[in-house]
């Protein structure tokens, strides 16, 4: 078994003073080990064991665990729209080994309200906060999950149903169904349109052969991050993972080809309100280009929400997009009232965000947020001995994005405003932007005859 040391995302003291002070006989300290390790298995499964501390007593404390998948929304073939969602969320509820199946409020409960499934164009999350005490129990449910899983009708039909009662209505299912179109053209899919959905197409058989050929080691990554001993835990991954058979890497899908231009508008579910947005595809995580980000994104942020619009960037389900959106026709302050009006809002914002210039603020804001999920910064101990969830998060982006601290952090705001420009110049330019507009029926068609996108 190879040993890969991860470069250290968390400094982890064992001085006195501050730390010191706050640790008291109620919160724990691992025992003494290295502070990130990264286990290659025989079997091409790779773990990580971040054993960190945790200022919470010992009946609030949780180990995080993530389980990375190698497959997303671009892994599924025309006529099998949502294959790769459905699978993430078979693997944590099915029956696996001596664990019964359960619903998802049931999974919920059992990991305080906190799992989630992020099912991401290329990717899948499987995020489950335990108990310490229930850690070693928990890997041997790992395991089980490779190939002991049992599918059956009844976990394909609460799943369906659970997708269903999930869909938002109003202003938030506008901006579901307007991101979607936009995504649809700077990330097209092979399965089709991203409101498509061929769930009840897809047999109990088929989806037991997928996940049987896909959910293997080969395609999966673990983290584990919490306050706990590490001996234990890595031997227990070795006598109870390194034993899974391998199986055949995924075929990664072909990169795809965005279309610039403008979504045909389509009317609002909300009956007062519209949607103007605007999106580009950006620079790939780990390089230098996106750390241009770490300024870009938190001032078109602030810009927006004055008019309840916002900058959307999601580093685990789509990294390569940024859309910004704007309500329009509120009766708020500070929304516009008209589709030209949102449209300038748009402009402005970008216009600030490239060309203001950078101040302190802006450095000690992306040091504590975005600038972590770049890469150019660790997970501050205030965050992570409460909540193990950032690191764990982090630990995996700079896996999967080989990220070089070192680099990152050394060019993280070095000539700020130059960054920004190059950003401007090379993505978020007009010939490759993809924009759409949602108008209420109330409103005159002619306020949404211009589109941002075809001005």
């Amino acid at each position: 078994m190879a040993v890969i040391i991860l470069s250290v995302m968390l400094l982890l003291t064992s001085s006195t003073g501050f730390l010191g002070h706050l640790i008291g006989e109620d919160a724990t300290r691992p025992p003494q080990a290295p502070n990130q390790v990264w286990y290659t298995l025989d079997n091409g499964l790779e773990i990580a064991v971040v054993p960190i501390v945790s200022l919470l007593p010992p009946s609030r404390q949780r180990v995080t665990i993530i389980t990375f998948w190698e497959t997303g929304a671009h892994n599924d073939p025309a006529g099998s729209a949502g294959r790769s969602k459905l699978a993430a969320h078979l693997i944590p509820l099915c029956k696996a080994g001596d664990r019964a199946a359960r619903s998802y409020q049931q999974w919920q409960d059992a990991h305080g309200g906190r799992a989630e499934i992020r099912a991401g164009s290329r990717h899948c999350w499987i995020v489950e906060p335990v108990s310490p005490t229930k850690l070693l129990d928990t890997i041997v449910e790992l395991g089980a999950r490779f190939g002991e899983l049992e599918i059956v009708a009844a976990d394909m039909t609460k799943i369906r149903q659970w997708f269903d009662s999930q869909k938002r209505t109003g202003k938030q299912g506008d901006l579901d169904r307007l991101a979607g179109k936009l995504l649809d053209r700077l990330d097209p899919l092979q399965s089709g349109p991203r409101d498509r959905v061929d769930l009840d197409k897809l047999s109990i058989d088929e989806m037991r052969r997928f996940i049987d050929r896909a959910f293997k080691p080969v395609n999966t990554r673990i983290v584990i991050v919490g306050p706990f001993d590490p001996g234990p835990v890595v031997h227990a991954v070795k006598k109870r993972l390194s034993l899974l058979a391998g199986g055949e890497a995924l075929v990664k899908p072909p990169v795809a080809v965005p279309a610039p231009g403008a979504v045909n508008p389509f009317a609002a579910m909300d009956p007062d309100h519209g949607m103007v947005a605007r999106g580009w595809r950006v620079p790939a995580l780990g390089t230098i280009e996106a750390l241009s980000l770490g300024f870009f994104i938190p001032r078109a942020r602030r810009a927006l929400q004055q008019g309840h619009g916002d900058c959307i960037w999601d580093p685990f389900l789509d990294p390569e997009v940024l859309i910004l959106h704007q309500e329009v026709f509120g009766n708020e302050n500070f929304q516009p009232k008209s589709i030209e009006e949102a449209i300038s809002r748009i402009d402005a914002t970008i216009n600030f965000a490239i060309s203001a210039p950078v101040e302190g603020g802006d450095y000690e804001g992306a040091r504590k947020s975005i600038g972590i999920r770049l890469g150019a910064y660790r997970v501050h101990e205030e965050v992570s001995m409460i909540d193990p969830l950032p690191v764990a998060e982090v630990t995996l982006l700079r896996r999967i994005y080989k990220m070089k601290e070192a680099e990152l952090q050394n060019n993280f705001g070095r000539n700020a405003l130059r960054q920004l420009q190059q950003l401007q110049e090379k993505y978020l330019v007009q010939e490759k932007a993809v924009s759409g507009t949602i108008v209420p029926s109330g409103i005159k068609a002619e306020k949404s005859s211009t589109h941002p996108g075809q001005r």
